[in-house]
């Protein structure tokens, strides 16, 4: 809940909106936080029951392209639905690892902007960060990926965000992970080291 938490808790801060943050226990109704963050969850997850779960094609093309050529792959969230969406999709089998909001409260880790969740991930993985790529459609998750130094952070637009992704801190912004080949990717991250 904490990840949640943060989260509401910079949605209603700027919008002019203070109320305690409260306890990841409190029940969904109490004005807190965290009770805001749990009313969401419940809201989500009943979406969750009712009308499944969608995929982006081309992201489940990319990863099994990533699985067949022998790169480890894994899934970094704040979610703590993420058990349950991959299972509802299908996909848990695609992803060695993962680090989401269940994983992250059992260990402590800071919520994105900071990197805690994809150094995580790449720690499990055995993967060197500048070898990294993180894939992110948040500004917050671009935030990250800069601020953990990965090899490469794309941003992915889906939201009309292009512009917002690139200045907080994306390599690369595409709307569709098709616009990105398995080689391109990697010329990137080499034009990226060279220029540090």
């Amino acid at each position: 809940m904490w990840r949640i938490g943060k989260g509401a808790e910079t949605f209603l801060k700027s919008g002019g909106i203070n109320i305690p943050f409260g306890e990841p226990e409190d029940e969904p109704r109490k004005e807190t936080v965290c009770g805001l963050g749990n009313r969401k969850n419940e809201f989500f997850n009943k979406v969750l029951e009712e009308e499944g779960v969608g995929v982006y094609d081309s992201t489940i093309k990319l990863i099994k392209e990533l699985l067949e050529r022998g790169v480890k792959v894994g899934i970094a969230t704040s979610s703590k639905n993420c058990v349950l969406i991959l299972k509802k999709a299908g996909i848990t089998n695609l992803f060695e690892t993962r680090v989401d909001g269940v994983v992250s409260t059992e260990l402590g880790l800071k919520g994105k902007p900071e990197p805690d969740i994809f150094t995580t991930a790449s720690d499990t993985l055995g993967v060197k960060y500048h070898r990294a790529i993180v894939v992110e459609d948040a500004v917050s998750g671009v935030q990250a990926g800069r601020k953990g130094n990965f090899g490469l952070v794309i941003g992915v637009a889906r939201e009309n965000n292009a512009h917002e992704l690139k200045a907080n801190g994306a390599d690369v912004v595409v709307e569709d992970l098709l616009e990105v080949t398995v080689d391109k990717k990697n010329q990137l991250i080499q034009s990226r080291q060279a220029e540090r």
